[in-house]
């Protein structure tokens, strides 16, 4: 006599559940990676605009100051050109569905 668990149909609905319960934990997983990379593309623009504001916060004061300066006087030495403060464009996150889940698991950008 076989064990209940070893019977064929049992054996299917446990595979059936463990595709749909390791299905279920992926995308779980990409959504948190799409959230993190959504909160970390947000921080980064923050940051960029932060940067931008205080490049153009010390090209003002610096504008002032050589406005203030005696005529004739030589002026001050050029500071090398500033680095690019953006960060490089990311590609855009992808989203997989049930549909791709059952498609045979190829690669679907949203």
């Amino acid at each position: 006599m076989t064990h209940p668990t070893d019977h064929p149909a049992n054996q299917a609905v446990e595979h059936e559940q463990f595709v749909r319960r390791i299905d279920k934990e992926f995308a779980d997983v990409l959504r948190r990676l799409d959230d993190l990379a959504r909160r970390t593309d947000g921080r980064f623009a923050a940051l960029e605009a932060r940067a931008a504001a205080l490049a153009a916060h010390v090209d003002a004061r610096t504008a002032w100051i050589l406005g203030r300066l005696p005529p004739g006087t030589p002026p001050p030495p050029t500071a090398p050109p500033r680095p690019v403060t953006a960060a490089p464009p990311r590609p855009a996150t992808a989203t997989r569905t049930g549909a791709w889940a059952r498609a045979g698991r190829q690669h679907q950008p949203a």
